[in-house]
Parts: C-alpha cells; sequence; structure tokens
C-alpha cells in the first residue's frame, strides 16, 4: 500500500508501477491529483465513497451481473484493453440497485416485494479510464478520465466536456493554458452555440 493512502484504505490499482510523479487528470485534461501520495489519496475517496454508498447503511448496493435481487455482491466487471502507444484502457462497470432513503407517497413509494428493504431502482455506473505509461522508465505517468455514463447515458459533465471540446479544438486544461480554456469556453457562449 501507498504509505500516503488513507488508514485502512486499499492501494490503488497497479500501485507498483505507478511513476513518483503520476498524474491523474480529469474529462477536459484537468490535472485533479500530481505525485504518488495525491493519487493515493484520490483513489481511496473514491473507493471509500463507493464502499460507504454500498455498505450496511448505505443507499445502494452491487448487483451481480446487474440483476434486481441478485444475492452477494460479486467483484465488479472491468475490462482492459491495450492501446499502442503505450496506453492501457480500462472500463468499469457497477451495477448498482439504489433504495429510496426518503418515505414516498405510492405509487413510488409502494412495498416492493421482492426487497424487504422498500422500493428499489437499478442504476448502471461505467467509467473508463486510460493509463498512460512513461516509455522510457516503463511506469505509469497519467492516469486519464475519459467518460463516465449513468445507465448508459453520459454524464452532464461528460455532455458539456463533448460540447466545449467540440467547441474549442480539444483543448485541454493544463498548467499554463488554463486562459486559453476559459477565452475558449466565454468564446462559444458568445456565439451561442
Amino acid at each position: 500500500a501507498l504509505a500516503s493512502a488513507p488508514a485502512g484504505a486499499a492501494a490503488p490499482p497497479a500501485a507498483q508501477y505507478l511513476s513518483d510523479a503520476v498524474v491523474a487528470t480529469g474529462l477536459v485534461g484537468e490535472p485533479l491529483a500530481v505525485g504518488r501520495a495525491a493519487y493515493g489519496r484520490l483513489v481511496g475517496v473514491a473507493t471509500g465513497s463507493l464502499r460507504a454508498l454500498t455498505g450496511e447503511r448505505g443507499a445502494a448496493r452491487v448487483l451481480q451481473r446487474g440483476q434486481k435481487g441478485d444475492p452477494a455482491p460479486p467483484a465488479l466487471p472491468v475490462t482492459v484493453a491495450l492501446v499502442p502507444p503505450g496506453r492501457i484502457r480500462v472500463a468499469v462497470t457497477m451495477p448498482l440497485e439504489v433504495r429510496s432513503v426518503l418515505p414516498l407517497p405510492p405509487p413510488w413509494g409502494a412495498a416492493d416485494a421482492s426487497s424487504p428493504r422498500g422500493p428499489s431502482w437499478p442504476l448502471v455506473i461505467d467509467v473508463e479510464s486510460e493509463y498512460v505509461v512513461d516509455p522510457s522508465s516503463g511506469t505509469i505517468a497519467e492516469h486519464r478520465l475519459l467518460e463516465t455514463r449513468i445507465n448508459g447515458r453520459l454524464t452532464p459533465a461528460d455532455q458539456l466536456t463533448r460540447w466545449l471540446r467540440g467547441g474549442m479544438g480539444n483543448a485541454t486544461l493544463q498548467e499554463g493554458n488554463g486562459l486559453d480554456v476559459l477565452r475558449g469556453i466565454a468564446d462559444i457562449l458568445g456565439r451561442g452555440r
């Protein structure tokens, strides 16, 4: 485990292959975490949040094969693909069943006979990301968030990102060109696109 990971947190995936200067980037290329310690904390927060959501008192549970009412939570389905040059694409699917945390009036609040916890709804979260390998060291230099979907649909953040990239020529928010991205957004809004 990374020495800087939160207490009780598991090490990030492929921790032994991470560069000391690994960078986690968001949908528009903005840095979310820089360095092993910050990356470990970021992954720890994400996995801790998922554990809280699906834990004993959480509002959701992981479904096996995405079927409502299935028994014990399985390992999450993961797809890994090698993408030249030096990238590894990873897709994770989280099939969940979310139960109501508020008393709802009928018909939404009518008790579901198959669930002792009351009404519930399916929620499938798909996350696609990419690891970029530094060819000189063979370590992971960057972990890019590529896309997130909820029940098969792009999230609002993904839709906004695609819209911005369409009008800005795939610019990314990196150190040094943040003002250019903001100018691009203002330009797009000014044109009424």
